[in-house]
């Protein structure tokens, strides 16, 4: 694990996280949080916090997650709802839906699944026209390289 004066390449700064699952470690269940907790390990289930879930590159996830913001790097497969972002770090995988207002992908990302950006209007209002919406996720999707 870093100190506080390593920068950790997945962007968190370590002494924010509550928790680590390291490597070798497997979790079946629901986890519910609130802060920064970091995987390494294996979870099957469910994870839930308005918080961070930092996913690193060794980590297997086969839940559906809630949160505030997920930053991963490993293998997941489900599906994603966040109040901020989710960013994905090469050389993660997933596959899966993605309900997030910012949607960051680096380049070497595999990404296989649907994306929700949360651009549907309010009942009664007009859709927007397809040029709209593309300048729209254009400008929220960002591809890092």
């Amino acid at each position: 694990m870093l100190n506080k004066e390593q920068q950790d390449p997945m962007g968190v700064d370590p002494s924010e996280i509550i928790a680590f699952l390291g490597k070798g470690t497997e979790f079946k269940g629901i986890i519910t949080y609130s802060g920064t907790v970091r995987i390494d390990g294996q979870i099957e289930g469910e994870v839930i916090t308005q918080g961070t879930l930092v996913i690193g590159e060794s980590a297997t996830i086969d839940a559906k997650i809630s949160a505030g913001t997920v930053v991963c790097a490993g293998k997941l497969t489900g599906d994603i709802i966040t109040t901020k972002k989710v960013h994905l770090l090469a050389p993660a995988t997933m596959s899966g839906s993605v309900r997030s207002p910012v949607l960051i992908v680096e380049e070497g990302v595999r990404f296989n699944g649907h994306c929700d950006m949360g651009l549907d209007e309010p009942a009664g209002s007009e859709a927007p026209s397809n040029e709209s919406a593309d300048h729209t996720i254009h400008n929220r999707v960002a591809s890092v390289g």
